[in-house]
């Protein structure tokens, strides 16, 4: 589902904006050639629907069922904690994009999904799990790679014991430290 918003007050400025309280959305622009690149994947707690501008400049697709609510432009603090929430994402993502490896991206993108998708912990489970909303397509619209890239990564991280998934959409982290070693660059894969 795609979802498209552009309301606007009497100074033509977002009158509200929209906070995720469920699910996953992504948020992506498509190049003149049609070429997707998704800028960022949101989780539960984002915005979505900030206006920069005078008109929306990225599409935003729901991943998985979604609840979302309308909050009004006037709530200035969370706003506000939403944007600078949105702009170290960014900063993060550009890094990623410019300077890492195919592992390296990866690996971070396992660690950053883990992290706000993770399942709550059973007792008994020590590994955190999550839900990976995005396809093996998605990720690499997200991090810049090739599909084939994207999946021998996933092979190579579960062969190595980093990660565990039985279905694609359900994934297990069995060396966190190890693998955020590979995203900052301190270890190969």
């Amino acid at each position: 589902m795609i979802l498209a918003s552009r309301a606007t007050g009497s100074e033509g400025r977002p009158h509200h904006q929209f906070r995720l309280s469920e699910g996953c959305i992504a948020l992506s622009q498509t190049l003149a050639d049609g070429r997707r690149q998704i800028v960022d994947i949101v989780g539960p707690g984002a915005l979505v629907g900030i206006v920069l501008g005078d008109k929306n400049r990225m599409t935003a697709e729901t991943l998985s069922y979604c609840h979302i609510e309308r909050q009004h432009g006037d709530d200035v603090d969370k706003t506000y904690s939403a944007i600078c929430e949105a702009m170290k994402r960014i900063e993060a993502h550009t890094v990623l994009l410019g300077r890492k490896t195919a592992p390296e991206r990866v690996a971070s993108a396992i660690l950053d999904l883990s992290e706000r998708f993770s399942r709550p912990q059973r007792a008994h489970f020590e590994s955190p799990v999550f839900n990976l909303y995005l396809g093996r397509g998605d990720l690499a619209d997200w991090l810049g790679l090739s599909l084939e890239t994207v999946s021998r990564c996933f092979t190579r991280f579960k062969r190595a014991g980093l990660i565990d998934f039985d279905e694609p959409e359900i994934v297990t982290l069995l060396n966190t430290p190890a693998l955020q070693a590979i995203a900052d660059g301190a270890a190969s894969a």
